[in-house]
């Protein structure tokens, strides 16, 4: 079941109305949609972009396939599944998933690419994690093993936004502290 209503029908709790989660929000768009899900989840949709908040293990999943070489070719369930360390029931669910979010092209038997936006995602967390180690290593003193770990953190929790003023604080490394370019 999900909510859905106008801002300014928010403060009256008989203008919101219950919705199944098959159904789709109004064409016409609206101020906020908070979307809660019987699974615990929530999304939040914004104004004329309504887009869907990506959790956390659709990016890694869609960061896995960008790694695999799935921005130029299909990569097997398989090389996922490995990547992942997850079952080949979990990877086609997720897969799916994705295709509903137009993040990745998954043909059965062949894998996954990765869509335009799909590849918009992937580079973004890419930069945002390498852009994190940089930060954890220099600032704060982190040692090169250690910060993957914490960067993977807080490449999930990142906007954009976020991601450029930190950037931009550092003086716009080129480098990761591993040698990578950003």
């Amino acid at each position: 079941m999900l909510v859905a209503g106008h801002t300014s029908a928010l403060r009256r709790r008989s203008e919101i109305r219950a919705m199944p989660e098959t159904e789709k929000p109004p064409a016409k768009p609206v101020d906020i949609y908070l979307l809660c899900f019987s699974s615990g989840k929530y999304a939040i949709l914004l104004g004329k972009e309504r887009r869907w908040l990506m959790t956390p293990n659709k990016e890694d999943y869609i960061k896995t396939i960008y790694k695999l070489g799935g921005k130029d070719e299909f990569v097997t369930n398989k090389a996922i599944n490995q990547m992942l360390d997850l079952s080949a029931a979990s990877t086609t669910e997720m897969l799916n998933k994705l295709v509903h979010d137009s993040t990745v092209e998954y043909i059965r038997y062949k894998g996954a690419k990765l869509t335009g936006k799909g590849i918009k995602v992937a580079e973004r967390l890419i930069r945002s994690h390498k852009i994190w180690e940089v930060f954890l290593v220099n600032s704060l003193g982190f040692s090169g093993d250690s910060v993957h770990d914490q960067a993977e953190i807080l490449e999930h929790a990142s906007t954009v936004e976020m991601t450029e003023r930190l950037a931009e604080f550092l003086g716009n490394p080129t480098h990761c502290p591993h040698g990578e370019e950003i």
